[in-house]
């Protein structure tokens, strides 16, 4: 069994009742953690571009680990109605990949 890295995104509604769900089918393995943080860094730049181009507000948050890494995203539509904003995480972390499927390491 040989450890690799998963880079993964999920969304959903901000809110603590609500799950987020995997915006990715097929989520990514990688052999090097510096290879899925590039590729989850890359993924939540194009997400920033396009906020700022489409002239939204949010706020972006990292947290970094001991082979973790996660870029975290809040916006939504302007409203002057108070609504819940969406949430989308970029997320590296250690795994296996058996059967095709990946399992997160604890």
């Amino acid at each position: 069994m040989r450890n690799r890295y998963a880079a993964v995104a999920v969304t959903g509604l901000n809110a603590p009742a609500k799950a987020l769900k995997r915006a990715d089918k097929h989520p990514v393995s990688w052999g090097a953690f510096a290879d899925a943080k590039a590729d989850v860094i890359t993924r939540a730049e194009i997400l920033r571009e396009y906020l700022e181009a489409a002239g939204s507000e949010y706020r972006m948050r990292f947290e970094s680990g001991d082979h973790h890494y996660e870029v975290s995203f809040e916006y939504g539509p302007p409203s002057l109605e108070p609504t819940l904003p969406f949430k989308m995480v970029f997320h590296v972390y250690r795994c296996t990949v058996r059967g095709g499927l990946i399992q997160e390491i604890e």
